[in-house]
């Protein structure tokens, strides 16, 4: 397992980049005796203690921030400090108090005994006794066990990276660091990696990698058409986003060779893989958004709920609930899809302009972009209107229900306040019985006044179709502020432009 095992390690060697898993030294023999100590019947948590001492002498103990075993997304976990060791008063202490707490619980269990059977009653006490605490004592070896091989491997851990950053070839290296930590790599001179990380921090905690090429930050462009959910916050921001877990390192140390690699040994060809190439199967989508968006959000439903192909986890499928708004609103989603896609591209122009100075073709990539979302925009403001004639409607259906439900509301208030007046006297006078329910008196109620149950029966008739329009305004409402979003971008990009 990454740095339990072994530390991922890029080396430099002869102008290539290579990706090493460099193996963390083990201690067999210490690990081996102290795991016999636990088992030796004859032998105390003081006699361990001892043993680790010789091999770890007070100069060498320290805090190590590192959080094997524990998994990345634990919370809660901190690093691993030498175990605390017990003075011998402080650990006849701890017997004597772990007996005395054996024996009242054994006393105040066995009271009759103690009466009917004296003699019984000690030999059993002295039996339980003495049980009691040879299993504390094996606890306390096996507490002091876990803690030390812990503290065995984090110092292993802690050791070999030491080494490996004493040399000079080391270019980058994982970490298993509890809470935020942020490094920078400067692979060749070229290519710089930056790797941020919180592990150890719940939902809190992430795995982010970033590239840059002569100061240009590598995205996955493509990412933006080939999935339904895109966060372009974290698309325009970082390189990959990757799964909070130990082998996620070497996922990301390949990507960093094959990358680095290329970058150093033909410039022009790591450009074209790693930008151009990406950036050409956006606007090929792009284009056959706009060409088809029906097509191309059918698609996407077919995909719902499949695993993503992509290291990057901040993209993803359509889910089932969003599959589901798709079948009941094919046309708003489609225009928001279409919409979402075009002018996210825009999001990406200051980065790809200064790419610009290795690949003139990118000059021509941002002004389709920018021609992609200029001939989006007329539609793009009509379907705003057209939802805003919608929502209109739906506001006017919507206060006619209102008005219709409150007169309604209106006939049954007096019958409600009597039904409070019973309630209420009837708990007065039995203020001890907790089991009067006012449902009780509303049923009685209902069979002295039928009336009641016909304004309950047209309120019920009219609450349904009600919420109906609200939710059918709330989903409008929706696709309206997506859209508008969208309409927001083009004008910035416009008003960019023409400063």
């Amino acid at each position: 397992m990454v740095n339990t095992d072994y530390i991922c390690a890029i080396k430099e060697s002869n102008n290539d980049i290579i990706f090493e898993k460099v193996a963390i030294p083990t201690s067999p023999e210490l690990v081996a005796t102290l795991e016999g100590m636990v088992t030796n019947k004859s032998v105390t948590v003081l006699d361990m203690q001892a043993h680790m001492g010789c091999a770890f002498p007070p100069a060498s103990r320290q805090y190590i921030n590192y959080l094997s075993p524990f998994s990345y997304l634990d919370s809660y976990v901190s690093g691993i400090s030498y175990p605390v060791s017990l003075t011998l008063d402080e650990y006849n202490e701890l017997l004597a108090e772990k007996e005395r707490k054996l024996q009242t619980d054994y006393d105040s269990r066995f009271d009759s005994l103690r009466r009917s059977d004296p003699v019984r009653f000690q030999g059993e006490r002295s039996r339980i006794t003495n049980n009691g605490l040879g299993d504390y004592v094996q606890n306390l070896k096996a507490s002091y066990l876990r803690a030390a091989k812990r503290y065995i491997n984090a110092y292993s851990y802690k050791t070999t990276l030491s080494q490996l950053k004493e040399q000079g070839n080391i270019r980058m290296y994982s970490t298993d660091t509890v809470g935020w930590s942020e490094f920078e790599y400067q692979i060749t001179n070229e290519v710089k990696i930056s790797v941020s990380t919180n592990f150890g921090y719940g939902s809190s905690a992430y795995f982010i990698l970033g590239m840059s090429y002569k100061g240009i930050d590598i995205l996955p462009y493509s990412y933006l058409v080939k999935y339904y959910y895109a966060n372009m916050r974290d698309l325009v921001r970082y390189t990959r986003r990757y799964e909070v877990v130990r082998s996620s390192w070497e996922v990301a140390f390949d990507y960093v060779e094959k990358a680095s690699n290329m970058a150093n040994k033909d410039a022009e060809q790591f450009v074209r893989t790693y930008v151009m190439e990406e950036v050409n199967q956006m606007l090929y989508g792009l284009k056959a958004i706009l060409l088809d968006s029906t097509q191309y959000a059918e698609q996407l439903v077919r995909k719902a709920d499949e695993e993503c192909d992509s290291d990057y986890l901040t993209v993803r499928n359509m889910d089932q609930y969003e599959k589901r708004t798709y079948e009941v609103y094919p046309e708003e989603m489609s225009m928001v899809i279409k919409s979402e896609k075009v002018t996210g591209a825009l999001d990406f122009l200051e980065n790809l302009l200064k790419l610009s100075v290795f690949i003139p073709e990118i000059t021509d990539a941002v002004k389709q972009i920018r021609d992609l979302s200029l001939a989006l925009s007329p539609e793009l403001g009509s379907y705003i209107n057209k939802l805003n004639e919608q929502i209109d409607h739906l506001d006017n259906r919507i206060a006619e229900a209102k008005e219709a439900i409150s007169e309604i509301e209106a006939r049954l208030a007096p019958h409600e306040k009597e039904i409070d007046a019973l309630y209420e006297a009837a708990k007065a006078e039995n203020a001890e019985n907790e089991c009067i329910f006012r449902s009780t008196f509303q049923q009685q109620y209902i069979q002295e006044h039928p009336e009641y149950q016909e304004f309950k029966d047209e309120l019920g008739a009219l609450m349904s179709p009600y919420y109906k329009l609200v939710e059918e305004r709330s989903m409008r409402n929706s696709f309206r502020n997506s859209l508008q979003e969208c309409q927001r971008k083009i004008i910035t990009d416009e008003e960019r432009m023409a400063a």
